[in-house]
């Protein structure tokens, strides 16, 4: 029906071909998809009807016309550009290879299974894409396609290449991945033009012997694959930018990487199985976690340990840990007389690459902090909550990697001053009744993100909190604070600020605080100096309660009292208020 429908079309337009040469069909509707010449209506029969053919083979595309389906372009009267990008095609016409003057093929994201034979007899294509298909093998004649340059292959279910592939000298760009390719054939370091070459997610174990000659290599991805060694001569490789051989059962590098090192752009080896001692050149950054097992050594000051306690997490799935950060945890456990033979106790611990970066161990019963631990210098997240600590040690800001800062629940009397070499500090949290000041310092930590100190007596907070720029949440409530600074609106304006349950007047609600709710405010009365008992008259009465508050060191109203603003009460004190009394 399809078949007659079109050609019922070619009739009617027949009345038009006067134009047109032979070979050619005269179409008056072009679609606005359609890259033609400007006033081209003639096309190439024999395109058309290949067009058609698919047309017919796949149910997914009833009801289109050839020039409906996909995106095409035209020259010439032929197409040299089709894109059938996810049309549900699962079938292709052997007729495909009659596109004589075909340039670019997209055939992506359709559920096909097979590529014809006949394929390779489009020599003029230069671009072949039927990436996130289902295709499970390459015909043999794909290595006729003489001017191919980029062939984009990847989710599929390949798994192997034809021994012709090597026969495509003008490939530059092959991607690969995702698919189940066990083996390479030894033709395939005759791609002397290819520079980017994507394999990644295959169950390649080896690469074929011709592969050293790939020099003119630019990006090369072979992660996650079962690679058991790698190229020796990789020093010749100048012109790669781009290495990633992460996530295979590689067990050495040459140090030749050394000669190129600097010209690359990226570079993995990571989780492979690769043993010490490395190429000079990479960092035990770059070399990342190896497994070691088979080596059972570790890098000089960590230690091997081969039985890790499941409350441990490691990142990286390393056995060496550095001893200093072991040494640690054991000056905890020394210093707070709990007797323990694993080095890691109970704590709850992360670990990366060997350091400790999380530790947890809250509700310990600690009393205090060995001075070892400004030594932990990758910690990020500490958790000291549930426990009975009056004071941290000062060198606890030599740990400037931390980040979170949890004190919760211990009986702290004070902050350390030097908190503030703390420069990466995103979270801290705090309530202890014991606490009534935060240090100056406390200010200039303009990391923070999110700021918790509740039920503890300070009643101002220091200066400098109201630029911190990337504060998303201040939960101050629950204190003593009789003051805000002025300039607290200051912060972003998503900050969630909550001040409840503070000794705060209304002078300080101000318009960004999201929770006030109750506050015991004391208002200030004003006072005539001198006048301590407040009944509005300087007299003898008034010296003598002060006398009393000297003799008894009870608390006066300063601020009636302090005649000389020297934050004392004094005989100088009496001395002004007897000269008011004689004026």
């Amino acid at each position: 029906m399809k078949f007659i429908l079109f050609n019922l079309m070619l009739f009617f337009t027949f009345v038009n071909a006067q134009n047109c040469q032979w070979w050619q069909t005269w179409i008056d509707d072009i679609p606005t998809s359609i890259e033609v010449e400007e006033n081209e209506h003639c096309f190439s029969t024999n395109d058309l009807n290949i067009l058609t053919d698919i047309i017919n083979l796949n149910s997914s595309l009833d009801g289109f016309n050839p020039l409906d389906i996909g995106s095409q372009a035209w020259e010439n009267n032929r197409i040299n550009y089709l894109n059938l990008f996810a049309m549900g095609i699962d079938s292709l016409p052997p007729s495909i290879g009659d596109f004589l003057l075909m340039i670019n093929l997209y055939f992506s994201s359709n559920p096909i299974t097979t590529i014809p034979d006949e394929i390779g007899n489009l020599e003029f294509l230069e671009r072949l894409y039927f990436h996130t298909c289902m295709v499970t093998e390459l015909p043999e004649s794909i290595g006729q396609l003489d001017n191919l340059e980029v062939l984009w292959a990847y989710n599929n279910q390949l798994t192997f290449l034809p021994d012709s592939f090597g026969n495509l000298d003008r490939l530059n760009s092959l991607k690969l991945a995702n698919n189940n390719i066990t083996f390479l054939p030894e033709s395939f370091g005759d791609l002397d033009r290819l520079d980017d070459f994507d394999i990644i997610n295959n169950s390649l174990t080896t690469l074929p012997n011709s592969f050293g000659e790939l020099i003119e290599l630019k990006e090369l991805n072979l992660f996650n694959n079962q690679l058991e060694s790698f190229i020796d001569n990789i020093s010749s490789f100048e012109e790669l930018e781009v290495l990633n051989l992460e996530n295979n059962q590689i067990d050495s590098i040459s140090n030749g990487i050394c000669d190129i090192y600097e010209n690359l752009n990226y570079f993995a080896i990571n989780n492979n199985n690769i043993c010490p001692p490395y190429p000079e050149c990479l960092s035990e950054f770059v070399i990342g976690y190896q497994n070691v097992e088979n080596c059972m050594m570790c890098d000089e000051e960590y230690i091997w340990i081969n039985n890790i306690p499941a409350h441990i997490q490691i990142e990286n799935q390393t056995n060496c840990f550095y001893s200093s950060d072991l040494s640690v945890i054991n000056d905890i456990l020394n210093l707070n007389n709990i007797n323990s033979n694993d080095e890691f106790y109970n704590f709850p611990q992360v670990w990366n690459q060997g350091r400790l970066i999380e530790l947890n161990i809250q509700s310990n019963s600690i009393v205090g902090l060995p001075n070892s631990v400004g030594e932990l210098s990758e910690l990020k997240y500490f958790d000291l909550s549930n426990n009975q600590l009056f004071f941290i040690p000062e060198n606890i800001a030599n740990v400037e990697k931390l980040e979170h800062l949890i004190l919760l629940n211990n009986p702290l009397m004070e902050i350390p001053n030097a908190i503030d070499n703390l420069s990466n500090l995103k979270s801290f949290s705090i309530n202890s009744p014991n606490l009534d000041l935060l240090p100056e310092s406390f200010g200039n930590l303009i990391t923070l993100e999110n700021i918790f100190i509740n039920s503890t007596q300070i009643t101002y907070l220091p200066q400098g909190i109201s630029n911190f720029t990337e504060l998303a949440e201040l939960q101050i409530s629950g204190n003593q604070l009789e003051s805000l600074p002025e300039d607290l609106c200051n912060l972003p304006l998503a900050c969630s600020i909550n001040v409840s349950n503070n000794n705060l007047c209304e002078e300080f609600h101000f318009d960004c605080i999201d929770q006030w709710e109750s506050q015991n405010c004391t208002p200030v009365i004003e006072c005539l100096l001198g006048d301590v008992d407040n009944d509005g008259l300087v007299n003898i009465m008034d010296i003598l309660s002060v006398i009393l508050c000297i003799l008894e060191d009870i608390n006066c109203n300063i601020d009636c009292s302090d005649l000389n603003n020297d934050n004392l009460i004094t005989v100088n004190d009496i001395i002004l208020m007897m000269n008011i009394i004689l004026n």
